[in-house]
């Protein structure tokens, strides 16, 4: 594992950034050497654990940076989290709220947008699921029994 310096955050990389993973673009005139060491430290940490495969560890740091200093990467970090995990509706909701909360750069803007389009799709593809499931007839009966030589 190397960490890479990119706008003034440490991020963590294993050979590149994995798929759309994010990192926050902060002014950071507006918080204390404290405060930004320590989101830079949970943001490294969230990083190094999602490339692990660690997403709820992952998810804990990437809250814990986003409580001290919220920005909407963190939020769209814990979205990838979630949707690593297979928490569909978690990644929904997540994504949604880095739209909401704003300050996404362009081209995590675009991904995010097409994110909540491709979860939607999801989730709409599983509740159809569902409801075929539930209209389906029950099994019907053999008519006849076969024995143990299959007749």
């Amino acid at each position: 594992m190397t960490f890479d310096r990119i706008a003034g955050w440490q991020i963590g990389s294993a050979g590149g950034l994995a798929e759309d993973f994010a990192q926050p673009d902060l002014n950071a005139k507006e918080y204390d050497e404290q405060t930004i060491a320590e989101v830079n430290q949970h943001f490294r940490m969230g990083a190094k654990l999602y490339y692990d495969g660690d997403y709820d560890a992952a998810i804990a740091e990437f809250e814990a940076a986003h409580a001290k200093i919220p920005n909407a990467i963190f939020l769209y970090n814990i979205s990838l989290a979630h949707a690593r995990k297979g928490e569909t509706e978690k990644a929904l909701e997540t994504a949604h709220q880095a739209q909401d909360f704003g300050g996404l750069g362009e081209e995590e803007q675009k991904q995010n947008e097409a994110r909540i389009v491709a979860l939607e799709r999801v989730l709409a593809a599983n509740d159809a699921s569902v409801q075929i499931a539930a209209n389906q007839p029950p099994p019907v009966e053999p008519l006849f029994h076969f024995g143990p030589a299959g007749w």
